[in-house]
């Protein structure tokens, strides 16, 4: 049975995009999952960066637009990526200790105040 804090609760989740919830998760299992290069290895498809209805590809597209977005924004951060090229074949030079703490950073960025566990 829902009660008055349940309630609270689904609506501080609602959906602002329809891949959103799917984003969320990609960024939790990011942060706290224990294969962070699998983890990106999952999210890469063919789908990536097209303007797809498929709430995953949409979802995968978002996590390295704003995970690159991040570096750029943080560069002296990751001396490793040269920002003058392709930001997503050099994603392999960052440790799983970075991956990590972009996603924490990405999510509290997006939604603070929420909790990301």
């Amino acid at each position: 049975m829902f009660t008055r804090d349940s309630t609270l609760w689904i609506k501080s989740f609602r959906s602002q995009w329809s891949g959103e919830y799917e984003y969320r998760a990609k960024l939790s299992e990011l942060a706290y999952g224990e294969m962070q290069y699998r983890t990106l290895a999952n999210l890469h498809s063919p789908t990536l960066g097209s303007d797809s209805s498929d709430n995953h590809a949409a979802a995968n597209s978002r996590v390295y637009q704003d995970m690159i977005q991040f570096i750029l924004e943080h560069e002296d951060q990751y001396p490793q990526i040269n920002v003058d090229k392709n930001i997503m074949v050099q994603l392999v030079t960052l440790s799983e200790e970075q991956i990590k703490q972009i996603a924490i950073a990405i999510f509290e960025s997006n939604y603070p105040g929420e909790p990301y566990r």
